[in-house]
């Protein structure tokens, strides 16, 4: 389930957001065809992002999920705001946007940019 971060749940994280969020050089980005989205852009007046939030047990349960998703067809969907995710796994916390990664452990940007688009379509 998606659901919007708002307040003081989590200080850091809602800071950092906050910072991409309005960072001038990230949003009106054309989504490249090739990556199977319209072109879109954000919404960069939009006071907070959009943000998944999902629980994984061990980054390994976390893995085999985004490959079974990345192994899946994926439709064209328009999302018309900045898309963030938080991902828990285990005892680390992950953070991604669909347009740039603040933290990467392995994961690149563009794999989650896949599922997070077909999360917000469920």
């Amino acid at each position: 389930s998606s659901k919007v971060i708002e307040g003081c749940a989590i200080p850091v994280l809602q800071k950092a957001i906050q910072l991409v969020a309005t960072s001038a050089d990230i949003f009106g980005i054309a989504i490249h065809d090739d990556h199977g989205i319209p072109e879109q852009r954000f919404n960069k007046a939009s006071v907070v992002p959009n943000v998944v939030e999902m629980t994984f047990e061990s980054l390994e349960q976390f893995d085999q999920w985004v490959q079974e998703q990345c192994n899946q067809p994926m439709g064209t969907h328009r999302i018309t705001d900045g898309i963030f995710g938080i991902v828990h796994a285990g005892s680390s916390m992950l953070l991604f946007t669909c347009v740039h990664h603040l933290f990467l452990d392995r994961y690149g940007s563009f794999l989650f940019h896949e599922w997070v688009h077909r999360i917000c379509a469920l």
